[in-house]
């Protein structure tokens, strides 16, 4: 009867110790450094549920780990802590520390043994890291909002330029084959997986900087040792799993940030009640955070040349463009006739390296003219390219809303407008090439005197790209776009939408002033119509300035319906604005529209606000 007593009472000291010394699941799996490890989320409208956005079983220990935050909690306790399973252990790193240091445990050297991972962190050699931003890239719906990985800086004397460090990226994975509106379409819905890759960081400048030259912005980050380190780990846990691709939101912006979300979860990166994430807002988000201690600035290789086209005088500029665009032997005979200066042959050269042709040619002629440009005397005397007195992240609000008063004939009228995203032509400056526009889900609304309440005009997407002309390049310039607005030619005047596309040239006049024209059409519906659809010839036509704080833009567009000969649109306008400060503009309008025979003058005078 004793020896049952005693072992009654041994179970019953076992379990108080037990239950004295668990720890308190509910209380640890609801930190905030255990819900951004793990990349929980708040379910909209309801406040105590959860969900992971890892989209891969593997992620996840428990069963029920893709939406319970404890659940996940008490199987890692279980298996990293009680069980000790090394092959979890070395799966999930960061897990493992953060867990230590909830429980107020000390950190054993358990991860010391994972060797694939060791062998990893050793190649990273990881010091520090840095947040990387090439500008927006318009001719790629995939990086028309420009895009963010995070480079894994190695120290200084391994790593001078670095070049050399390895990153975190993440993108679509996408098939080899399909169409950039398809990317776009699979992109929104969520139809891409993400891919999470770490390649050198000399690969991604080729990519970004030489061949789509793209400016990069370089923001290094306030990180301790122990942070770095931190990262490191997670960057292993999540690079071989899946996380649904989506452009406007779970994008490569929004990735970067749940990163350093969960080394700094206090920081607030991830914004909950943002609906999209752009990468230039992302990179506003982490300056205001005060996890940026410096910045860098690397000019693409176009912008690195017109910088050395300025530096040349006429004559030296011709002989650039004639002998650089020729054939190898008119290149070789000028080279041997002509005494040509160090300076002209610095710039030929680099122009060379970037001329489309014949793939051969172009080496040929990149490997004599450095051949020669290594037996002139003496070093060039070309200035570096200049670092912008502001960066792109300084410019405007990627949000706008417009307020207006107007008289269309003889009806007064309030205009209110929103734009989500992004720049338009007429927007400041500070961060965008002039002749670019990137417009998502924009709409214009108009109350008149008589109560009438209409949506004027409606861009679900709409892109500009106007490339200048120059001797040295010929690009070609155009705009697409899809929405709906009421210039359609018939007497009904409803919302009509449109699907536009237009190709052209641009020329700049000035530094400040753009010419363009664009010929194209759009494919409308309208159930008032014969046909039920028009197809419409379009002509545009204008010029842009664009100063510090003024700016014009004046467009003539000329409408002709294919399918009904007798319906014609002539719509000439002119904007301007005035930049009060970087958040608010003043603006007037005014504008001629002919529509068959009848016309309409309307003038309007309002704000712009930026957010």
């Amino acid at each position: 009867m004793l020896h049952i007593f005693i072992v009654f009472a041994a179970l019953a000291y076992s379990f108080s110790v037990s239950a004295a010394t668990e720890p308190d699941f509910t209380q640890l799996s609801k930190s905030q450094s255990w819900l951004s490890l793990v990349h929980y989320r708040g379910v909209f409208l309801h406040s105590d549920s959860w969900l992971s956005e890892a989209d891969d079983e593997n992620f996840f220990l428990s069963d029920e780990g893709k939406t319970s935050p404890e659940s996940e909690f008490r199987a890692t306790y279980q298996q990293q802590v009680i069980d000790k399973d090394q092959s979890v252990i070395c799966r999930f790193p960061a897990r493992y520390v953060l867990l230590h240091e909830l429980l107020g445990q000390p950190i054993d050297d358990a991860i010391e043994s994972c060797s694939d991972f060791i062998e990893w962190k050793l190649k990273l050699s990881a010091k520090g890291a840095s947040i990387i931003f090439p500008a927006a890239y318009l001719d790629s719906p995939s990086s028309m909002f420009g895009h963010t990985l995070l480079r894994l800086d190695q120290s200084a004397d391994v790593d001078t330029t670095g070049q050399l460090s390895y990153t975190f990226s993440y993108a679509a994975k996408m098939p080899d084959s399909g169409s950039e509106m398809a990317f776009v379409y699979r992109g929104l819905v969520g139809g891409y997986p993400g891919e999470v890759s770490t390649p050198p960081y000399y690969l991604k400048l080729k990519e970004y900087r030489d061949i789509e030259s793209r400016d990069i912005w370089e923001y290094s980050l306030d990180l301790s040792d122990a942070e770095v380190d931190q990262l490191v780990r997670h960057i292993w846990e999540i690079k071989p799993i899946k996380f649904d691709y989506f452009f406007f939101d779970e994008n490569c912006s929004y990735r970067v940030m749940a990163l350093l979300d969960a080394i700094k979860p206090n920081k607030g990166l991830l914004q909950a009640s943002r609906l999209y994430t752009i990468p230039v807002v992302t990179v506003r988000d982490a300056l205001a955070s005060g996890i940026v201690k410096d910045w860098s600035y690397r000019p693409s290789v176009k912008t690195k040349l017109n910088h050395l086209l300025e530096q040349l005088d006429e004559s030296q500029r011709e002989w650039v463009k004639q002998y650089v665009q020729g054939d190898i032997a008119q290149l070789k005979r000028a080279l041997l006739d002509d005494d040509i200066d160090i300076d002209t042959l610095e710039v030929a050269y680099q122009y060379s390296r970037m001329i489309p042709g014949d793939d051969n040619q172009s080496k040929q002629k990149s490997y004599t003219l450095l051949r020669a440009k290594n037996r002139a005397d003496g070093p060039a005397s070309l200035l570096p390219t200049k670092v912008p007195s502001k960066r792109d992240d300084q410019g405007h609000g990627s949000e706008r809303l417009d307020i207006a008063v107007g008289r269309a004939g003889d009806t007064n009228y309030i205009e209110l407008g929103l734009r989500p995203a992004y720049h338009e032509l007429s927007d400041p400056g500070v961060g965008f090439p002039i002749g670019s526009e990137l417009i998502f889900s924009s709409g214009t609304l108009r109350i008149d005197e008589h109560s009438s309440v209409q949506l004027t005009d409606y861009t679900l997407i709409g892109i500009k790209s106007y490339k200048p002309v120059t001797s040295f390049f010929n690009p070609t310039s155009w705009a697409v776009s899809i929405g709906a607005d009421r210039l359609n030619g018939s007497s009904s005047n409803r919302l009509t939408p449109k699907f536009t596309g237009q190709v052209g040239k641009a020329l700049h006049v000035t530094k400040n002033v753009m010419l363009y024209s664009l010929l194209g059409g759009a494919f409308s519906i309208n159930s008032k119509l014969e046909k039920n659809n028009d197809v419409i010839a379009l002509l545009d036509a204008g010029f842009l300035y664009r100063g510090e704080s003024v700016r014009t833009v004046f467009n003539t567009q000329f409408r002709d319906s294919v399918n009904y000969g007798s319906r014609h649109v002539i719509q000439t306008k002119v904007e301007s604005f005035y930049m009060l400060n970087r958040d608010v503009d003043l603006k007037m309008s005014i504008g001629k529209t002919w529509i068959n025979k009848n016309n309409l003058t309307d003038i309007s005078f309002g704000i712009n606000y930026f957010f």
